[in-house]
């Protein structure tokens, strides 16, 4: 019996640790410690091979856009170590803070790994926020919001004129300006104000980055990113229709609402149909708003129809054009 055990025991210290590639990370969570705002920060994981076949990489990802992640390399050797380093972006970020990234590889026990690192970004100016959001913005109107800087100085804030790092040339077309005035309680207000060109396209937003110096020296600089989303300026409802059991010669069987988002002058010049099933009539409501009274034509055939009701407009003197999905079915 002795002899059966230690043969056992023999054979079992003969095979390695692991069978396979294993990864294996010294640390799973680094304490990064204290950073400074606006400032990149370099966060290293040291791992190993500890299998006996090669280690393969096959994706590393960040939980943020914040935190970009980096490896050297994505094959190791049976013993050979390796480091994933996550650049870390403190823009915008204060206070504590706490990041993840996972890795993925051909490890046997562990194929997804995450990892994690906590840090505190220390300040003495503090936004309230720092990624700004113009929602709908409406052409023509202005609109602005204020941002709420939070001084720990034992001195009055003070920011610089500002400059536009990115966006420039959307200056004149956003209007966008900006004024800071301060608090009775010692902090600062940050006024962002801007006014769209009536004529501005829509259905793209508008980035800029916005840098401002200032009186502190752990902040010497505040940075703010500006997303900008005009409304577009002439909306028409239902985005789409579907019209079953339709009857040759029917009136008003369905009714597009065309209408101008800012209030602005529309007028309805002309409405494409598919096929030759449907006729139209425009009612003029107002002098931001009319109806399109879809009819069937009296020598509609019976069947299938499927295509685009595409509606022109002017808004503003622009043009303007949406398209309409419509399925139908004619008796």
């Amino acid at each position: 019996m002795k002899f059966m055990v230690t043969v056992v025991i023999a054979i079992v210290m003969s095979f390695p640790a692991f069978a396979g590639a294993e990864i294996q990370f010294e640390k799973l969570n680094v304490n990064a410690g204290t950073l400074h705002p606006n400032s990149r920060a370099e966060i290293v994981f040291k791992f190993k091979n500890a299998g006996d076949a090669t280690l393969k990489i096959s994706k590393v990802n960040a939980a943020c856009g914040c935190t970009v992640p980096r490896i050297n390399k994505r094959e190791f050797a049976p013993g050979e170590s390796g480091e994933l380093l996550l650049w870390f972006y403190t823009a915008g970020y204060y206070g504590k803070v706490n990041k993840t990234a996972t890795i993925m590889s051909n490890s046997q026990s562990n194929p997804v790994v995450t990892v994690s690192f906590n840090a505190v970004v220390k300040a003495e100016l503090l936004p309230d926020q720092t990624k700004i959001e113009f929602r709908n913005v409406v052409p023509g109107k202005a609109v602005e919001k204020v941002i709420t800087i939070g001084n720990r100085m034992n001195r009055p804030a003070k920011l610089g004129k500002g400059r536009v790092l990115f966006g420039k040339e959307h200056m004149e077309e956003t209007g966008l300006k900006w004024k800071a005035s301060p608090l009775a309680n010692g902090d600062l207000a940050l006024r962002f104000e801007l006014c769209l060109k009536p004529g501005i396209r829509a259905g793209r937003p508008i980035h800029m980055k916005v840098a401002f110096s200032t009186n502190s020296k752990l902040d010497p600089e505040l940075i703010f990113y500006l997303t900008i989303r005009p409304m577009p300026s002439m909306a028409a409802t239902p985005s789409s229709f579907f019209l079953p059991g339709l009857v040759p010669g029917a009136k008003h069987v369905a009714a597009i609402h065309v209408n101008s988002t800012g209030g602005q002058k529309l007028v309805v010049d002309r409405v494409q149909l598919p096929g030759r099933v449907f006729s139209y009539e425009i009612e003029v409501k107002s002098e931001t708003s009319s109806i399109i009274w879809l009819n069937v034509k009296d020598s509609a055939e019976s069947g299938r129809l499927q295509g685009g009701i595409q509606v022109v407009a002017t808004v503003a003197g622009s043009p303007r054009m949406r398209i309409i999905p419509v399925k139908a079915q004619i008796r």
